[in-house]
């Protein structure tokens, strides 16, 4: 498969990376001896044996850990060792610190003894991708990234939950809701659009509506426009970046800016993409035998129990069916307790760092079955914080109701530290 003439952004752009490994010729990183996901290495236990987990089956990872808890870090260890199996595609929703980017280049020298032996560092092929809405943000998350590119969703890949999230539908009176999806509904009827001018049209179209009601939904639209969510001349092919086997990361640093009751610009995006490449998976675009790996950091703020965003429908039935399409997932989140209960529950792995506190290590425990619910056993979760050192992570396993203590093995590509 070629790419298509929707990458022309990146021929055209400073980046001379991303063309060289785009239209240039590319290495692909050669085989190390991961294809056996019964045993994925991830790092070495107390006593010093290797650590794997189980990734022959589609399963659900939950990572908790606070800034500077080495979430990154470990985030890395999966997605270099993925790429190396040439089993998944792999694809990060949220890159929250723009801290992906520097995974074309090799492991820093100084890192290389926490390597697995017969392991070499290699850089893998990432494409970081900015989203448009950020170039009218004021202030330095307005400029593009160095190493990345601006991507923009094309809009009739909106689906109406989508669409419902853009336009606030949950702060709509009745009338507006149900405008709301008579505009959708026309979308479809038209075949989609060319371009955002054209709801002002189907406004136009609708009836029984007041002049200043018709004011009303125009305005909301035209901020859209003005915001830069939909522009068509960065409508780039991110599952064709997939097949070609490049590693696709969505630059979503700064989005705090919009704040939590602000515009839900971040989590639409999210949402629009996620849908793209899930459904590229179920339909075998990638082959027959190919994988889907997702990462999700920040996955609380994306996926909150407690909003009705598009993003929470997705992942909550997503988690449920579609392991049998090979689709993966890890999520990554500061907090335990709010991810929509369903998404914790199908996690077979639990991660939890060596600054977790009592609480919530019982919390997991408990949750998991390795515990007895009624039990607080604080003395014995005293001795587990005792054995752990810094950046050593507690290892979850749902299915068979145990855990370790594991430190994990270095990533194969560059890890970017403070300062960088």
């Amino acid at each position: 498969m070629a790419f298509d003439l929707s990458l022309s952004p990146i021929k055209n752009s400073k980046n001379e990376y991303l063309k060289s490994q785009i239209f240039g010729k590319k290495e692909i990183a050669e085989f190390t001896g991961y294809h056996n996901l019964f045993k994925f290495p991830i790092g070495t236990t107390k006593d010093g044996k290797i650590y794997c987990i189980d990734l022959s089956e589609a399963c659900r990872i939950l990572m908790l850990g606070l800034t500077r808890s080495g979430k990154t870090w470990l985030l890395r260890v999966f997605l270099d060792r993925l790429y190396k199996t040439g089993l998944f595609k792999l694809f990060i929703a949220t890159d929250i610190k723009d801290e992906f980017k520097s995974s074309y280049r090799r492991l820093q020298n100084k890192f290389k003894h926490l390597l697995l032996k017969g392991e070499k560092p290699c850089g893998i092929p990432i494409v970081t991708i900015r989203p448009t809405f950020f170039s009218t943000l004021q202030g330095k998350f307005k400029f593009l990234k160095e190493d990345n590119i601006w991507y923009s969703p094309n809009i009739n890949d909106m689906s109406k939950a989508d669409f419902l999230t853009l336009m606030r539908a949950d702060e709509l009176t009745e009338n507006q809701r149900i405008s709301m999806n008579i505009i959708y509904d026309k979308i479809l009827e038209r075949g989609g659009l060319r371009d955002v001018d054209e709801f002002d049209m189907i406004i136009d179209e609708i009836e029984d509506i007041t002049p200043d009601q018709r004011r009303a939904m125009k305005y909301k639209f035209y901020l859209i426009k003005k915001d830069n969510f939909f522009n068509k001349k960065y409508n780039l092919d991110v599952v064709d970046m997939l097949a070609q086997n490049f590693v696709v990361a969505n630059n979503l640093e700064g989005f705090e800016e919009y704040g939590t009751d602000g515009a839900p610009y971040p989590a639409v995006n999210v949402n629009i993409l996620q849908n793209i490449v899930n459904k590229a998976q179920r339909t075998k675009m990638f082959g027959n035998n190919m994988r889907l790996f997702n990462i999700i950091d920040e996955a609380s703020r994306f996926i909150p129990s407690d909003r009705n965003l598009c993003t929470v429908r997705t992942y909550s039935e997503s988690v449920d069916i579609d392991a049998r399409y090979g689709i993966y997932y890890l999520f990554a989140t500061q907090t335990y307790d709010k991810l929509p209960e369903g998404i914790i529950k199908q996690c077979r792995y639990v991660f939890l760092p060596y600054s977790a506190d009592l609480e919530t290590i019982r919390r997991v425990l408990r949750d998991t079955g390795i515990l007895e619910v009624s039990a607080y056993q604080a003395n014995r979760m005293i001795s587990i914080k005792k054995q752990m050192k810094k950046h050593e992570w507690i290892v979850v396993d749902r299915n068979k109701r145990e855990f370790s203590i594991v430190k994990p093995l270095a990533p194969l590509s560059h890890h970017m530290e403070t300062g960088e």
